[in-house]
């Protein structure tokens, strides 16, 4: 139970740091953002670093990263992403977001991971 807290916890902070960050946006801004997380089985500590272009007032496309470490080896992903906000002026800006990536990890997070 205390871990779907936390989980829960972090995802609204991430999710009102985005927001946060889209409402005062121009054409040509750049915006950075980024998180921090766990993964148990196997255990890593997994940072989220992310890069956005503002294309237009409404459309934004950039690159996610994330870097896994922990004590069994190294996991790494990228993606690039495409964002497009439905109602790009209002309080509430629903969005669709997609993007396509790659995983590389260590040997050892082949099972745990599907890498192979």
């Amino acid at each position: 139970m205390q871990l779907k807290s936390i989980v829960l916890v972090l995802t609204l902070l991430a999710f009102c740091t985005q927001a946060t960050a889209v409402l005062r946006t121009r054409k040509g801004d750049w915006i950075g953002s980024g998180g921090a997380g766990l993964s148990f089985s196997p255990t890593l500590i997994i940072i989220s670093p992310e890069v956005e272009y503002v294309y237009d007032s409404n459309i934004n496309f950039g690159v996610q990263t994330q870097l896994g470490f922990g004590s069994e080896g190294v996991l790494f992903t990228g993606t690039g992403t495409g964002r497009l906000m439905l109602s790009p002026y209002g309080k509430i800006q629903p969005t669709i977001q997609g993007g396509l990536g790659f995983t590389m990890a260590s040997t050892l997070f082949n099972q745990s991971f599907g890498v192979h």
